[in-house]
């Protein structure tokens, strides 16, 4: 089985006619990388505002020093316990990634009038015939930008049975998605009792977010990417992003149960591993992978350049992923070089 991982960088440089250089960072509506999280772009700022809890911890989130932005809001979240703002806080920081995540992509690729490297790609693994062995996908982005690249190759993901139903391509998003929620018992009596869908309503959760029993029920949300964050049947059992807060050592993943299960299945057939804009730091999953392989498979990584690609490949070995060293290649084209000069022929006909 072919196994590609999708990290933000592939979301960063999904357009072959905008190619990531330069200052890239400042565009308006390029999917970010993690550490563009919360830079003061005008849409970014503008929905930050909408969500203030989130305000006060915005600054630790701008300017880390040597942290990531991973490391920040793990930071922040091991500060939640016994300091009931966190709680308000970080829920704001889920509704702020899944609207700006939701609204940036889906400009981005109206801009892009549908061209994406994600479809390009797709087409070289159905040329190549991988399909026949299985392709499973993992990917910790939240945009729907895999989503549209399926669609170019006629796979629809339309219920959340269907991302890892029996089919050639399987997706799994271990970080959540933003057209993914969680339904919401309010525990706390106080709350009026109709919470609407807008902005206010939201911001009086955000408030009681400490007093929210979030379950582990799914439902895919069909109104993402919109500007309405939240749709409600029952106005006492509302609706919560699936989105997980971007940590290194997080123990649990922001997906349903059961596609976990299919994915530590697949595992154990994976053959060979495309890496694309994955930095390989999300410890649970290179767990995973150690303990799920039974195979050493050959590896691809592809990055912004033939260095970042080399470091995603030490950080997996570097973990105790078994890989088959002699066929470890780091690429040293970008996303977008690398679909335009198909590169990834010789590795998926080997």
């Amino acid at each position: 089985m072919l196994m590609v991982v999708f990290g933000a960088g592939a979301s960063f440089d999904s357009d072959p006619t905008r190619p990531a250089r330069g200052n890239a960072s400042a565009e308006e509506f390029r999917p970010p990388l993690a550490d563009q999280l919360f830079d003061n772009r005008p849409l970014f700022a503008e929905i930050m505002r909408r969500f203030p809890a989130c305000l006060p911890i915005v600054p630790y989130l701008r300017y880390r020093k040597s942290q990531t932005v991973e490391q920040a809001l793990e930071a922040l979240q091991n500060e939640a316990e016994g300091h009931r703002a966190r709680f308000s806080q970080l829920a704001a920081i889920r509704w702020y990634l899944r609207v700006t995540l939701a609204l940036c992509t889906d400009q981005w690729l109206s801009d892009s009038r549908g061209i994406l490297n994600h479809k390009t790609l797709f087409d070289q693994i159905e040329q190549h015939g991988r399909p026949q062995q299985g392709v499973c996908i993992v990917t910790f982005n939240y945009d729907l930008l895999i989503e549209r690249g399926l669609e170019s190759i006629r796979v629809a993901m339309k219920e959340l049975a269907d991302y890892t139903g029996n089919k050639p391509y399987k997706l799994f998003k271990l970080h959540g998605s933003v057209n993914w929620v969680r339904a919401v018992t309010v525990q706390d009596e106080g709350l009026p009792p109709w919470v609407m869908g807008d902005d206010a309503g939201i911001n009086i959760l955000i408030e009681r977010a400490a007093d929210l029993a979030v379950s582990d029920t799914y439902v895919l949300d069909r109104s993402i990417p919109s500007d309405s964050v939240i749709r409600q049947i029952d106005p006492r059992n509302v609706k919560y992003p699936a989105i997980a807060i971007p940590v290194e050592n997080k123990r649990d993943f922001e997906c349903p149960a059961d596609h976990l299960t299919v994915l530590e299945s697949c595992i154990p057939t994976v053959t060979k591993i495309l890496s694309i804009g994955w930095r390989a730091t999300e410890k649970p999953f290179l767990e995973m992978l150690k303990n799920g392989l039974n195979y050493k498979p050959k590896i691809l990584a592809v990055a912004q350049d033939r260095e970042h690609a080399s470091q995603t490949i030490a950080n997996i070995a570097k973990a105790g992923v078994p890989l088959d060293m002699q066929q470890a290649t780091a690429s040293g084209h970008t996303f977008s070089q690398f679909v335009v000069t198909r590169e990834a022929a010789g590795f998926l006909q080997q």
